[in-house]
């Protein structure tokens, strides 16, 4: 098979897989943004895994920011901050009236 040959078919079984289709390229950018997302403190190793000589490069066109995994994070601290303080004073978040 040919480069073209694989790259099509890649995309077509992305696509009927997952409903969006994925060129080889672009796994490349997941790898490397999945890497910083879900291990932060690893993100140096992304660069390696693209075998990128300058850190800058992997920066620049490859690390994404994901600020639905940055409101996820910050929704279940504020929700395991609610529920111990719902345990420890019962409803803390009622309206209270004032006297």
């Amino acid at each position: 098979m040919k480069e073209r040959g694989i790259y099509g078919c890649v995309v077509a079984t992305t696509e009927a897989a997952f409903g969006v289709p994925i060129n080889p390229h672009l796994f490349r950018d997941i790898a490397a943004s999945w890497v910083v997302d879900m291990t932060p403190e690893n993100a140096g190793v992304a660069g390696t895994i693209l075998g990128h000589i300058n850190p800058a490069t992997t920066e620049d066109h490859y690390i994404h920011a994901s600020q639905s995994l940055a409101g996820e994070r910050y929704r279940n601290s504020v929700d395991t901050l609610r529920r111990s303080l719902t345990t420890s004073y019962k409803d803390p978040f009622k309206h209270r009236r004032r006297s």
